[in-house]
């Protein structure tokens, strides 16, 4: 089974949607702030790597005791596999995939704001553990006052513990899956969940109490 399958398979495609989390907010899906806005660009290393720190916090605990972390790499394009050569460059100059062992595909849909037809190439792959901080790098840096910039989204998947990571920027993570796992990060971060959702969060997982 390819890993695209298995990842449709065990989370559909709606986490591909803008704010995941409220598409997966009834099953039990979790939004983290990592960290305010960066109102200036001075400000911005600072955000950037106390977000990082956090990220890094929850993301290791979802991935304690694994040796491999599954990848999928969104960048939105004009529909040709060329405008994926920026980071299939960069993945390889930090050692995430090979020549041979990533996926690659092509879909196209109609964006709901300007009605247009937009395309979105997606890579995935597996890469060991040791690469977390790199990825979490790749999928929280959104801006060009830090390099390196993937400008792309980045999801990471625990497929045997059915959990997902979204970290969208500096700001936030959004976290689905399991409810039985997600109720585990509930407990253990619940100063790190996002207050403005927090209520819809409770609701849910009140029912594990």
């Amino acid at each position: 089974m390819s890993l695209k399958t298995e990842i449709e398979k065990k989370f559909g495609d709606d986490f591909f949607k803008n704010a995941p989390f409220y598409h997966y907010a009834n099953n039990g899906a979790l939004r983290f702030e990592l960290e305010k806005y960066a109102i200036k660009d001075d400000e911005y290393c600072s955000y950037f790597f106390k977000s990082l720190k956090i990220a890094e916090e929850i993301v290791k605990e979802i991935f304690k005791n694994e040796e491999k972390i599954t990848i999928c790499i969104r960048h939105y394009s004009n529909g040709k596999a060329i405008d994926s050569k920026y980071i299939l460059k960069l993945a390889k100059e930090f050692s995430l995939i090979t020549k041979k062992n990533y996926e690659f595909s092509i879909n196209s849909d109609i964006d709901t704001i300007d009605n247009e037809l937009i395309y979105s190439n997606y890579i995935y792959f597996q890469t060991d553990i040791k690469h977390l901080i790199t990825l979490l790098w790749f999928a929280i840096n959104k801006t060009d006052i830090i390099r390196p910039i993937s400008y792309s989204d980045v999801y990471l998947f625990n497929l045997e513990k059915e959990i997902l990571c979204y970290p969208y920027d500096e700001r936030g993570m959004d976290v689905i899956g399991s409810e039985i796992e997600t109720n585990k990060l509930f407990n253990k971060f619940y100063n790190y969940l996002l207050d403005c959702d927090l209520k819809l969060m409770k609701n849910f997982h009140k029912k594990f109490d």
